[in-house]
């Protein structure tokens, strides 16, 4: 579903889902943070590398918390944690969707992530064009360990904002992207096969990518 609601970067962002589906699993809990305006809700997997980062994923335009279940828990093999959240007016979060607040969620919830846990390497990872926005926006605002950008079909369009941004570096697709990072530690990586949405963070060279990149994280 698609909502009716554009954003001012004319981004349609997944529908509401009903709050009866969001449930806990097996590797997964319901997470929930109360920002301005907002109840947040997603999932927080357990990771299998104790030592490992925290993942921080934000999904693109059309994709919920549902829909990126089979991708976090393949990114949870390599992390001590993956953290994923609906944005705020679609999914199961309330609130109006609107890009600014999209923003600050972010920021806020990076420091949730953070707060009270021994593991204080957080990699941010963005997917479509709504996703990598925000992701690189964060790794301006805070210190991440690592930032992943998954470009869609819309590419991603802040090139500033890359050069602003000194983490490590994994750039999917768009090797123009990497090439203007400023990041000392970047690299790229073309996937073949299924390019869209949740499909490509599905992708066994996307996740092996991923967990090289985390492994690397892990070791600076």
């Amino acid at each position: 579903m698609i909502a009716a609601l554009l954003l001012a970067a004319n981004v349609a962002v997944a529908s509401g889902a009903p709050l009866a589906h969001w449930t806990g699993a097996p590797g997964r809990k319901c997470v929930e943070y109360l920002a301005p305006g907002a109840i947040l809700r997603g999932y927080s997997y357990v990771g299998k590398v104790e030592r490992g980062p925290v993942l921080l994923l934000f999904g693109g335009e059309n994709q919920n918390i549902e829909t990126l279940d089979t991708a976090a828990r393949g990114f949870a093999r390599n992390a001590s944690r993956v953290v994923v959240y609906d944005y705020r007016g679609s999914g199961f979060s309330t609130g109006v969707a609107n890009w600014d607040d999209f923003r600050a969620d972010a920021v806020k919830l990076y420091d949730a992530t953070l707060a009270g846990s021994s593991v204080k390497r957080v990699v941010v990872l963005g997917c479509c064009y709504a996703g990598t926005g925000i992701a690189a926006y964060l790794a301006t605002q805070r210190k991440v360990a690592g930032l992943i950008l998954v470009p869609g079909a819309r590419h991603f369009d802040k090139p500033a904002t890359l050069r602003q941004v000194r983490a490590p570096l994994l750039v999917f697709q768009d090797e123009h992207l990497e090439k203007i990072a400023a990041s000392p530690d970047k690299r790229f990586v073309a996937i073949a096969g299924p390019k869209r949405d949740g499909l490509l963070l599905e992708n066994p060279q996307s996740q092996a990518a991923v967990a090289q990149f985390l492994l690397h994280v892990t070791n600076v």
